[in-house]
């Protein structure tokens, strides 16, 4: 059974390279389209025909969660599990949320003990080598594309399963 691996708001999948090396399972990692609308509803309309033909086990990781339902309403061959990680169907917190897409990410990131904040907040009980993956995304990703996927979260709404 291939591991079909959904990323985080990053879009990446880079957080995914501890845990496909160490898989024995065959992994593909949909990579989240930077362009055009972030939303998970359109998102998912682009991945889904890059979903496997075969036995499969869908993993969404943070953000990719609200793509879940989208995915498995559309999809050709449906996923035998899906596992979520960190994960939500819907908004967690959209006041916070909100507040959060208004911030200017790139100057914070360099204000003095930031990275401490970061690591302290979103990964306290990593290991040096899983934060330091995790800054680096951080500061390289484009902010407007994080910015409109935290407005996807605010909007999230799930569709009913059918």
């Amino acid at each position: 059974m291939k591991i079909v691996l959904l990323p985080g708001m990053d879009g990446t999948g880079l957080l995914f390279k501890d845990f496909i090396r160490a898989s024995p399972l065959d992994c593909l990692v949909l990579s989240l389209p930077e362009s055009g609308e972030q939303s998970h509803k359109a998102l998912s309309e682009i991945m889904v025909n890059n979903l496997p033909t075969d036995a499969y086990a869908l993993v969404a990781e943070s953000f990719s969660g609200g793509l879940v339902p989208y995915l498995i309403q559309s999809a050709k061959v449906k996923p035998q599990a899906i596992i979520l990680v960190a994960s939500f169907l819907h908004s967690p917190r959209p006041l916070l949320a909100k507040c959060v897409y208004y911030l200017p990410w790139k100057i914070l990131l360099k204000i003095p003990g930031a990275k401490w904040i970061v690591k302290y907040w979103c990964m306290n009980q990593s290991s040096e080598n899983q934060f330091q993956q995790l800054w680096t995304l951080l500061c390289e990703m484009d902010m407007n594309l994080m910015k409109r996927r935290l407005f996807a979260i605010r909007e999230l709404d799930i569709p009913e399963y059918k």
